[in-house]
This record gives structure tokens, C-alpha cells and sequence, in this order.
């Protein structure tokens, strides 16, 4: 739309889709409302831009990669 991507997605259904914990998926979620990234209202997620998602998700990527164990070449 206009506004931005709508879905309609309960978190559960997220959960079992990514086989990952509802509670765990719940509190993702809540991040990304409580930042802007997402917009929850009359039971639709809304992505107002998919941009600004798709830049922390590559931001999430490469913190993993330089953060994880083992991997200090430095």
C-alpha cells in the first residue's frame, strides 16, 4: 500500500514458520515496534519501509559475522 507492506501474521504463526520459540519471536518483534521498524494496528504488521528493514537486518549480519567466537583476527 501506500503506507507500506501489510501482513496479516500472528507471531505463532511467524514462530512455526522461522522454527523458532513464539516467546522468543514475541520479543523480537516488540523491538522492532518499540524502534519504528514496524507498526502493529487492527491486528496487521506494517512495514513502512522495507528499506530501513532490509539495512538492520544486513546491520544484524554483520555484527553476527565480526562478533562471533573465534573469529578475532585482530
Amino acid at each position: 500500500t501506500k503506507s507500506g507492506y501489510r501482513l496479516r501474521l500472528l507471531p505463532e504463526q511467524l514462530a512455526a514458520t522461522t522454527d523458532l520459540p513464539a516467546e522468543e519471536v514475541k520479543k523480537v518483534l516488540a523491538r522492532l515496534i518499540q524502534n519504528g521498524v514496524i507498526v502493529f494496528k487492527d491486528g496487521l504488521f506494517l512495514i513502512p519501509n522495507l528499506e530501513r528493514l532490509r539495512r538492520l537486518l544486513g546491520y544484524l549480519e554483520l555484527k553476527q559475522e565480526f562478533e562471533a567466537p573465534g573469529k578475532s583476527g585482530l
